[in-house]
């Protein structure tokens, strides 16, 4: 015991500088700002919070811990389709004095067990680069590695655990020099503390090629525990990169009640978390739907970029397709399709497609489409399914494309066949009907890919919306090959 108090001034000297690093990494360089995001509109999902009235805690959601909840079946549903997360709610506002002390005090006993740790394998005397490399190495257990648990079980993003490590990396530095500084000369009993600066010549160019040692230490220990964490982390994702997809016709906003209800829309959007969304049936403008761009608000209630691409004029503003994305947006086609004109016998609308070429999350150009065929002509459903396979589906075009939309067509139906020729359909076996919502028929609504091998279906399904719109959404987990 007398050896480890022998070090109390490394150890409160050590304790400082990590408290005073920290300081400067979290409120001067702000390296986790970009880490932690607000709630889009985050004064109402407060609100909405308080109104539970839950205790201090922590939870987590779905949860499916006990047999009743995994045998429940809107638990299960939830467990499927999400959102998934946790939330720790605090007992009031934190207290920044007490988090402060908490914190230095971490940092203190964390200092306590280095120093053990030293006694344990060093003699007094040590030089520098010893010092350095074996108290060095144990902050790097404590800053490194002891939060990666955490992390992978709770979801830390990638970028969070890579800023975690470089910061552990640099108090690691510092404890390491701080002990390697001031580590006794003699036996722990009668501590004399290294004073580099009135050492005799001699000395001095020992010291200089302790720390020329201790430098070269420095670098290999960044270099192990980056390389380390790097794999770390890559291990963690190490599955190939997935994409969330969502096909919705939102009946120009109204739901089956007769409310024109964008907001509504919006939380079954956000509930799935998709990464891209194909819709139909948008108004832009229009008289009906209270002229509301309801493309754009889509967008602000989602946080997702929104690209529209109208297909015709209709009561004094748009009616067409758009795309909603998390991926950042390249480029952006806006495609006519082939129809017959209206007559005064039967009634018939333009139609088009909107393709977005995004970056996706292997980096690689990912092409998305949202469509719409024609509602009551064949002939038209046909030549438009030709024409997307002669757009986006050409054998020299290997830009990975995902298909989406209403296609009015059964998959039996011409228009679908004609599809399956150049795209991979993402459907189950059972072909679950999508429309109408209140009670599914039909199964109308589409998500198709291409080329097949760049693909795998992780999984898809209609999901049971019967209220916000006429049609039910259709979504799909696609894995993307490496």
């Amino acid at each position: 015991m007398s050896e480890l108090f022998a070090l109390w001034m490394p150890i409160l000297v050590s304790a400082v500088a990590i408290f005073f690093a920290s300081f400067v990494s979290w409120v001067i360089i702000g390296h986790h700002n970009p880490d932690w995001a607000a709630l889009p509109d985050q004064a109402e999902h407060i609100r909405k919070l308080g109104e539970l009235n839950l205790p201090t805690g922590r939870y987590v959601f779905p949860c499916d811990r006990s047999k009743e909840e995994r045998e429940d079946e809107t638990v299960k549903a939830a467990v499927a389709s999400g959102p998934w997360g946790t939330i720790n709610l605090w007992g009031g506002a934190p207290n920044m004095g007490r988090n402060m002390g908490l914190t230095f005090f971490f940092y203190f006993v964390t200092a306590v067990f280095i120093a053990y740790l030293g006694t344990l394998a060093l003699e007094p005397g040590a030089g520098f680069s010893k010092v350095f490399q074996v108290t060095g190495t144990a902050a790097v257990l404590a800053h490194c590695f002891a939060f990666m648990p955490n992390n992978i079980w709770f979801g830390a993003p990638r970028r969070g655990i890579l800023m975690d490590v470089l910061v552990g990396i640099v108090y690691s530095i510092i404890t390491g020099a701080i002990f390697g500084a001031m580590w006794p000369q003699e036996h722990f009993q009668k501590v004399r503390w290294k004073m580099y600066r009135y050492s005799p010549a001699d000395q001095r160019y020992s010291i200089f090629k302790e720390l020329k040692v201790a430098a070269s230490s420095c670098v290999r220990l960044a270099v192990a525990v980056s390389a380390s964490w790097t794999m770390a982390a890559t291990a963690v994702g190490a599955e190939p990169p997935s994409i969330r997809v969502l096909c919705y016709n939102i009946h120009y906003g109204q739901g089956n009640d007769g409310v024109y209800d964008i907001p509504r829309l919006a939380e079954v959007i956000n509930r799935l978390k998709p990464d891209l969304v194909a819709l139909q049936e948008v108004d832009v403008g229009v008289e009906r739907s209270g002229r509301v761009h309801e493309a754009q608000r889509l967008g602000q209630l989602t946080n997702m970029a929104v690209r529209y691409g109208p297909t015709q004029h209709y009561q004094g503003g748009l009616y067409g397709n758009a795309v909603l994305s998390r991926l950042p947006i390249l480029e952006v086609l806006i495609q006519p399709l082939p129809y017959t004109e209206s007559t005064a016998e039967r009634t018939t609308y333009p139609r088009g497609a909107i393709a977005v070429t995004v970056r996706g999350p292997n980096e690689q150009r990912l092409r998305f489409i949202s469509t719409h065929f024609q509602h009551n002509v064949e002939e038209d459903r046909v030549a438009e399914a030709h024409a997307i396979n002669r757009l986006f589906a050409d054998d020299t075009d290997d830009v990975p494309t995902i298909l989406a939309g209403d296609m009015n067509a059964t998959p039996d139906a011409e228009p679908v066949t004609v599809l399956q020729q150049r795209w991979k359909n993402a459907i189950n076996e059972q072909a679950a009907p999508s429309a109408p919502s209140s009670k599914p028929r039909s199964r109308i609504d589409y998500i198709f890919f291409r080329p097949a091998e760049q693909f795998r279906i992780v999984e898809t399904r209609v999901i049971d919306e019967p209220m916000a719109s006429d049609h039910c959404p259709v979504f799909s987990v696609l894995e993307l090959a490496k």
